[in-house]
């Protein structure tokens, strides 16, 4: 059984860590790390759609490096990051450096993927305009919205592949196949530890780590949606991952962020507040299947944290004493759809990365909860 988020460990935990690396090819390759930091294309394949690039954003740690050995400890931990719809790699570094300052300080290595830019017609304004977005599977489905939702759109992607619908909103490319072909170059041109990947994303980058768990099933040792809950009914995905893989799926923590007087994506679920009628999952309701996967007790207790309280009000809950392992937690803060509370947030996400690897390596291990903070500062 392992305790759940912010563990204050003995150092002997973060010695015997070292020892259950699982280090990714680019670790024995003999010219050391060959992608440096800065903007990068990959060519894809699409199943549906065929070759296409795609773009992402790299930043190799400054305190992990392959070196012509192989070394095992030099293999940094990844952390994937997903930006908002219509957004790009670029926007989640202005509006979110805390996530590439801890980065760098805690060794771990940092990929923004982009969404594809795609033309679709706006009906609005009679206008092609161009947006990116993430496939969050809901293309063809008339149930996610109400009738007459705005901003719906069929993307060039959908057209083609002739799913087109009334609830429409985001392409239609594989982004999920992307993702597993971008792991794969990674995995080849850098030192990763191939056992401690994880992911955090913003609105629609949110929804997609959604769809990203349940599709990949225990590739993440954690994820961390930031305002982005599962589109009504997607919560157990189309062929109902969350039941079937639910051994597979229990290898992964997850721990939801949530602002609230958000009227984009509330997070009571349901009903849009700003008028669109997009329908959502509460994310409650998202995290008590969580706890159910990792068969932890039934209702969340709070959970006190380093950044309780402040001026933004964290708020954090636990569903503590997982059987199954690993941990499930939200925290709600005080603001609206697209505001992170920056350093406190991005530290939370670090520490629950941390305190998870941490208790995932380590079986006799004595804990402390950070209602203890003051005591160690």
């Amino acid at each position: 059984m392992v305790a759940c988020l912010f563990a204050v460990l003995v150092v002997a935990s973060a010695r015997a860590a070292v020892q259950c690396l699982a280090p990714s090819s680019g670790c024995l390759a003999s010219n050391g790390q060959r992608l440096q930091s800065g903007s990068h294309r990959i060519d894809v394949n699409d199943p549906f759609i065929g070759n296409i690039s795609r773009r992402f954003v790299l930043w190799a740690s400054s305190t992990h490096h392959a070196n012509a050995g192989g070394i095992q400890h030099h293999a940094s931990p990844l952390l994937l990051g997903f930006h908002a719809q219509k957004c790009d790699p670029e926007e989640l570094t202005k509006s979110y450096p805390a996530f590439i300052d801890l980065a760098d300080k805690h060794g771990y290595t940092l990929v923004y993927l982009a969404a594809l830019v795609e033309a679709y017609w706006d009906n609005s304004t009679n206008k092609q305009q161009f947006g990116s977005s993430w496939n969050v599977g809901n293309a063809g489905d008339n149930y996610t919205c109400l009738p007459a939702t705005n901003d719906t759109v069929c993307t060039e992607s959908c057209q083609r592949l002739a799913k087109c619908g009334s609830c429409n909103f985001a392409t239609c490319y594989s982004d999920i196949d992307a993702l597993k072909q971008l792991l794969r170059h990674l995995e080849k041109e850098l030192c990763l530890d191939t056992s401690r990947y994880y992911m955090f994303g913003v609105s629609n980058g949110g929804m997609f780590i959604h769809s990203v768990l349940q599709e990949m099933p225990g590739r993440f040792l954690a994820a961390a949606p930031i305002f982005g809950s599962p589109l009504l009914g997607y919560l157990a995905r189309f062929r109902h991952q969350l039941v079937w893989e639910q051994q597979l799926l229990s290898k992964t923590s997850v721990m939801q962020f949530h602002d609230r007087s958000d009227t984009v994506i509330p997070w009571q679920g349901g009903k849009d507040r700003d008028g669109d009628g997009w329908l959502y999952e509460p994310m409650v309701r998202v995290m008590d299947a969580w706890s159910a996967v990792h068969e932890c007790v039934k209702y969340p207790i709070p959970l006190t944290t380093p950044e309780s309280g402040g001026p933004d009000q964290v708020e954090c809950m636990q569903f503590a004493n997982c059987s199954l392992g690993g941990c499930v937690a939200y925290c709600l803060y005080n603001g609206e759809h697209g505001y992170v509370p920056l350093p406190a947030i991005a530290n939370l996400v670090y520490d629950f990365f941390e305190s998870v690897h941490s208790s995932n390596h380590e079986t006799n291990v004595k804990m402390a909860w950070w209602s203890y903070w003051s005591g160690f500062g």
